[in-house]
C-alpha cells in the first residue's frame, strides 16, 4: 500500500522532529484550492504542486490496510493529522497537515508530539493561527481510539462552546467511512458529543450562575482543554480546584495507556492577577529545552525540566510572523481591530500588558524583551545563578538581596540581582523560597564567592545589598560575623539620617534613614526603566514590572497575588548606584582571582557545610557586645535601644 508520507515512531523522551519538514514555505494569494490530478485520479492535486490521497483512496482500503492504518493512528496522533485530518474553512475543506499553514512552521509538529508525550502544555499564539483547532483535532483523535475516554472543553461562552461541538463534528465528517465513529444518539447535541464507542465530549463556561469552586472540582477528565484561558473568569479558582480530581484522572489514564493531557490555550490578556499568564511564566519555554534549527532536543534539558522554580507546563510560542501570514494579513488584521493599539499588541503580538493601574506605559511593557542567559554557574539546593552578559573584574557590580521568610507556595521570594553598575543593566538573577535564615545566607555566600572566584570580582567591585528586615538581619549578620568575618568587606553599609552606618539596606519611607526612602527607589527605578527598557533582561524582572501598579494612596506595589521581591532587589541596586553616582564613586577596577575554578566545580572550592546554627552564632555576638556603650554599639551598626529583641527577631525556628 503506498502512503502519503512515512512518519517514524517518536521514541525522544519528549520530541523528535522528523527530516521531513519541508522548508517555509514562500507566501501566495490565497492558493488553498484542490483539483483532481489529471493523470491519477486517487490524489488531489494542492496549491502547492505536493499531492495527498483523497478521502475516497482511503474508503476502498482494503480491512487489512485499514487495519494498519488503525494501529498507526491510535500510536500517534502526529501521522494522524498529517494523513488523514482535514478542517473546515469558508466554502469547503483544507487538509490540515498539506496547508499552507501547517508546513510554514516546525511548530506546530513539535505540538503534536508534545501532546502525546507531556501532559501539561500552553500555547500562546496570535489570533487566527489555529491553537483551538489543533487542541479540537487532538480531542478527536482520542475519542476515535480510546473508546469511553472523556474530555472537557472549558471555554467563555455558550457559543464558543457549540461552535466546537460543529467544528469536532465537521472533522469526524470528513474522514473515510470506517475511521468514523457515529454518535450515541441522533438527537441534535448542540455543547456535547456523546458517541457509540462511550467517548465523551463535554464542554462548559463560567458564568454568573455557575459557582466557580464547583465547576473546577467537576472537572475529572483525563483531557482538558483550557480555551483561551487568559480571558477566562475566576480561572485561579478553577485551575486550583480541578487539580485533586485531575491528578486521579491522569493517573489511572496512564495506567490504561490513555492518554492524558492539561491544554491551556490562549492569546494575552493583561497581566497582574491573570492565571494563564502566571503559568506561562513559570512554564519551561520549548525553545529552552529543544533545538530547532539542529531539531534535538539540548542536552540539559532534563535539569531545566527539574528546575524546582518552574511548574510542570511546557509552553510554546507562535507568532504570526512564524507562519504562513504576511505584512498584509497582518495590516488587514490592524484594520479589523479598529487601530487598537493595545489590543493588536495583545492580540497579535503577543505582549502581556499591564493593567490599567500600571506604572507603566504599553509601550515600555512592549520593549521588555526576556534574553536568554549568557551562562550559570551551580549553587547549593539545585539552584543556578543566571548570567545575561560576560562579568567584567574591572567593573563595578552591585549584587541585591530582598529577603522573606517563605512558607508555602504563595509566599514572597528571596531573590538576588546582579546588576552592572556603570549603567544599571541587569546581569544575573536566581529567585528562591526559604524558610530558614542559614540556608539563604548559604546560597548568597555561595553566589559572592563563584563571582569572585570564577569572574574575578573581590569586595571592591561587588557590593552586596541586603534587605534589613526581620529575616535579613540574619542574613547581615551571617556575612559580617561568621567565617571570621571573610565577607564582610562586601556587605553594604547604610547610614541613619545621624550620620552613623550599619550593615544592610533600609527600605521604609520613614524611620532611621529619614523620610521618603521607598518613593525615591520607585520613581529611580521607573526612570531607569522608561529610559533604558533595553537593560532588562531576565523573565523574573520583566514579568513582576508588568505587574506593579499605583494605589489610589499614590504607593507602588505588585498587584493583588503578585509579587514585587526581583524588582526589589534590583531596586536596591539602582538606588546604591544613584547613590554613587551622586558621590562619584563609580570607577573602582578589579582584579581577576578566578584560576582553576570553572562553573563545573564551583562548589568544590567552597564549604558547603551549613553553620552550626543562627541562635548559637548571634547568641555569642550578644554576649561579645553586651558590655559596649550605645555610642558603641552604633559603630557596629547593632541597635543602642533595641539589642535583645533584634538578636532575637531574626532567629527563625529550625
Amino acid at each position: 500500500m503506498k502512503k502519503r508520507n512515512n512518519i517514524d515512531i517518536i521514541k525522544s523522551p519528549i520530541i523528535k522532529i522528523t527530516d521531513s519538514i519541508n522548508d517555509i514555505l514562500e507566501d501566495s494569494d490565497e492558493k488553498l484550492g484542490y483539483l483532481l490530478d489529471p493523470i491519477d485520479n486517487d490524489f488531489l492535486r494542492l496549491w502547492n504542486g505536493e499531492k495527498v490521497h483523497t478521502v475516497e483512496w482511503y474508503e476502498n482500503l482494503s480491512g487489512m490496510e485499514q487495519l494498519e492504518e488503525i494501529l498507526m493512528c491510535k500510536k500517534s496522533f502526529l501521522y494522524w493529522v498529517e494523513t488523514y485530518a482535514y478542517v473546515s474553512v469558508t466554502g469547503g475543506k483544507i487538509h490540515m497537515g498539506s496547508s499552507e499553514q501547517w508546513l510554514s512552521s516546525p511548530k506546530f509538529r513539535v505540538l503534536c508530539e508534545l501532546f502525546s508525550q507531556h501532559d501539561a502544555v500552553l500555547l500562546l499564539s496570535s489570533r487566527q493561527i489555529g491553537k483551538t483547532t489543533l487542541g479540537l483535532l487532538y480531542a478527536l483523535w482520542a475519542m476515535i481510539f480510546f473508546p469511553k475516554i472523556q474530555i472537557m472543553f472549558l471555554t467563555l461562552n455558550t457559543v464558543l462552546a457549540k461552535d466546537a461541538v460543529s467544528r469536532m463534528k465537521s472533522m469526524m465528517e470528513y474522514l473515510p467511512n470506517w475511521m468514523q465513529v457515529a454518535n450515541a444518539s441522533q438527537a441534535a447535541k448542540t455543547t456535547f458529543i456523546d458517541l457509540v464507542n462511550g467517548s465523551q465530549f463535554l464542554t462548559s463556561f463560567i458564568s454568573g450562575a455557575v459557582d466557580p469552586d464547583k465547576a473546577g472540582r467537576g472537572l475529572s477528565q483525563s483531557i482538558i482543554l483550557l480555551d483561551e484561558f487568559a480571558f477566562c473568569n475566576h480561572a485561579e479558582t478553577v485551575y486550583t480546584a480541578m487539580q485533586p480530581s485531575l491528578a486521579t484522572a491522569r493517573k489511572f489514564a496512564k495506567l490504561n495507556g490513555y492518554p492524558t493531557l492539561l491544554l491551556g490555550v490562549s492569546t494575552p490578556n493583561g497581566a497582574g492577577q491573570n492565571q494563564f499568564y502566571s503559568m506561562l511564566n513559570n512554564s519551561n519555554d520549548i525553545e529552552d529545552i529543544y533545538d530547532f534549527e539542529n531539531k534535538k532536543l539540548y542536552d540539559n534539558y532534563l535539569e531545566l525540566l527539574n528546575d524546582p522554580n518552574k511548574n510542570s507546563f511546557i509552553s510554546v510560542k507562535i507568532h504570526w510572523s512564524e507562519t504562513h501570514r504576511d505584512e498584509d494579513w497582518y495590516l488587514q488584521q490592524c484594520k479589523d481591530l479598529n487601530f487598537n493599539k493595545r489590543r493588536i499588541n495583545q492580540e497579535l503580538d503577543l505582549a502581556f500588558l499591564g493593567s490599567a493601574t500600571s506604572i507603566f506605559d504599553d509601550d515600555i511593557i512592549m520593549k521588555l524583551i526576556p534574553k536568554k542567559k549568557h551562562s550559570e554557574f551551580q549553587l547549593p539546593f539545585g539552584l543556578q545563578f543566571k548570567l545575561f552578559h560576560e562579568i567584567d573584574p574591572n567593573e563595578l557590580y552591585f549584587l541585591g538581596a530582598d529577603t522573606s521568610a517563605s512558607t508555602g507556595p504563595s509566599s514572597d521570594f528571596s531573590v538576588l540581582s546582579l546588576v552592572r553598575a556603570s549603567d544599571g543593566q541587569e546581569a544575573g538573577v536566581v529567585k528562591c523560597q526559604f524558610a530558614v535564615v542559614k540556608k539563604f545566607a548559604l546560597l548568597l555566600k555561595t553566589t559572592i564567592k563563584g563571582l569572585e572566584k570564577l569572574y574575578g570580582l573581590n569586595s571592591d567591585t561587588l557590593k552586596v545589598i541586603i534587605e534589613r528586615n526581620s529575616f535579613g538581619k540574619g542574613v547581615v549578620e551571617a556575612l559580617v560575623y561568621e567565617d571570621d568575618g571573610e565577607l564582610e568587606s562586601y556587605v553594604w553599609m547604610d547610614q541613619y539620617k545621624s550620620g552613623e552606618f550599619v550593615y544592610g539596606f533600609w527600605t521604609g519611607n520613614a524611620g532611621k534613614m529619614g523620610s521618603g526612602r521607598r518613593d525615591m527607589m520607585f520613581s529611580e527605578l521607573m526612570n531607569h526603566v522608561n529610559g533604558y527598557p533595553e537593560l532588562i533582561h531576565s523573565n523574573e524582572l520583566i514579568s513582576e514590572l508588568r505587574d506593579l501598579v499605583q494605589l489610589q494612596s499614590g504607593r507602588i506595589e505588585a498587584a493583588k497575588g503578585r509579587h514585587d521581591d526581583t524588582v526589589m532587589a534590583y531596586n536596591f541596586c539602582l538606588f546604591v548606584r544613584r547613590q554613587m553616582i551622586k558621590n562619584g564613586e563609580l570607577e573602582i577596577d578589579g582584579e581577576t582571582q578566578a584560576f582553576g575554578v570553572t562553573p563545573e566545580n564551583l562548589l568544590d572550592y567552597i564549604d558547603l557545610s551549613l553553620t552550626t546554627g543562627m541562635n548559637e552564632t548571634f547568641s555569642n555576638e550578644y554576649n561579645i557586645y553586651n558590655d559596649l556603650l550605645p555610642e558603641e554599639i552604633l559603630m557596629l551598626g547593632l541597635s543602642a535601644n533595641d539589642d535583645e529583641p533584634e538578636l532575637m527577631d531574626y532567629i527563625i525556628g529550625l
